[in-house]
């Protein structure tokens, strides 16, 4: 094609204008609402906390670098007509590779397998985009839509490009569920931290912590802790002091409130808890909240009844009690009959309501799912796995 002609030329502007501008909207939405917080916890991390991350500005500046990557490399290369995209290689390239941030980040800085992969791109690239340029071009500027002609494989190459970059860069939904809660705990957004990941059965034992701190915060532990999976018993509600180099929301802020710091790596957390609330430094009710919560979640009755009772007047049927008190309490009172006169015909008749399905549903699957699908968030439902494991 003859690149000296006017209408060429016009066009050939065009399309770098455009190519320049879609790459420029896709790695600027890409980096700053997808991967803005897993960008932000890898800074983190290489900093050991001592720099904070700005999703919006790193967005900006990472998309100008990479199209000056795209510049610089294509002043050199020189691919262009119907083939322009394809000079963006080495800039999707880099962008998966700075977006392929996964858990192991926590543990330490390592390029992974992208310091072979990387350079070998980048080397295939180079082969590649000689041998584009020397293809014949398939389009006549006499045969007219000049402009559409070249414009459809440049689009086509863009959308390629696209989704080998997503497909490279993928993280975990537990990870970014995580660091989604850590960014919104960390600006103090406790309502929409807990919108994050409600539905997903997705967690580990970060976002079990967060999640504990974010009920607490909002005065609703003991009133929607098991609306969440619960796979790390008492241990779940803590996090560990070693993260806080690590995490974008510090495990710090939790210990401060809670009055106390753990005496060392790993510490129980009921035995914490524990030794927590004999201190005059315990933050009340929070500790309180904490230590009763840690008894239910290690299916400890008899310690969550001994200590519900030097906090509530359980003879005092009038007394109002969070859910989960009221549900583990009725449970011990049905096999300890007598010890308290507190009476809650509501919270019994769905006890017995769930032992009746518990009973019908013990020999089929399918009544096995209908019991957790009704009674999955009670804690007579937690309680009952508990002991099957």
């Amino acid at each position: 094609m003859n690149y000296n002609n006017p209408q060429t030329k016009g066009t050939a502007r065009f399309i770098s204008v455009v190519c320049g501008s879609l790459f420029c909207l896709f790695s600027f939405l890409y980096l700053w609402q997808v991967q803005g917080v897993v960008l932000g916890m890898a800074q983190h991390v290489l900093s050991q906390g001592l720099t904070v991350y700005s999703p919006l500005v790193g967005a900006a500046i990472i998309t100008f670098l990479l199209l000056l990557l795209q510049v610089i490399l294509n002043r050199i290369l020189r691919v262009s007509g119907e083939w322009y995209c394809f000079s963006f290689f080495p800039s999707f390239f880099t962008l998966a590779m700075i977006t392929s941030v996964d858990q192991s980040a926590y543990e330490g800085f390592s390029f992974g397998h992208w310091i072979f992969t990387y350079p070998i791109g980048l080397i295939l690239y180079v082969v590649l985009a000689i041998v584009v340029k020397q293809l014949p071009s398939s389009y006549d500027s006499r045969s007219g839509s000049l402009m559409i002609r070249l414009m459809i494989p440049n689009l086509l190459i863009f959308l390629l490009f696209s989704v080998f970059s997503l497909s490279l860069s993928k993280n975990s939904e537990t990870l970014h569920n995580q660091l989604e809660i850590e960014y919104n705990l960390s600006r103090g957004n406790v309502d929409k931290a807990l919108e994050i990941g409600a539905k997903s059965p997705a967690t580990n034992a970060q976002i079990t912590a967060l999640r504990a701190y974010a009920l607490s915060k909002s005065g609703l532990l003991a009133e929607r802790l098991f609306c969440y999976p619960q796979e790390y018993g008492a241990d779940g509600l803590l996090l560990q002091r070693a993260d806080t180099v690590r995490m974008i929301f510090s495990p710090q802020t939790l210990y401060r409130e809670l009055g106390a710091y753990p005496r060392y790596h790993k510490e129980p957390a009921v035995e914490f808890l524990e030794l927590l609330d004999k201190s005059d430094k315990a933050k009340q009710p929070m500790a309180q909240d904490y230590l009763l919560c840690a008894y239910l979640l290690e299916g400890s009755l008899d310690k969550f009844v001994d200590k519900l009772a030097t906090i509530y007047a359980l003879n005092d049927s009038v007394v109002e009690l969070p859910r989960y008190y009221e549900e583990a309490l009725v449970l011990y009172q049905r096999r300890n009959p007598g010890r308290f006169t507190y009476r809650n015909a509501i919270q019994e008749t769905n006890l017995a309501d769930y032992l009746k399905m518990v009973r019908s549903a013990s020999s089929s699957v399918m009544g096995g799912n209908r019991t957790r699908r009704d009674f999955g968030t009670t804690y007579w439902w937690y309680y009952d796995s508990l002991k099957k494991k």
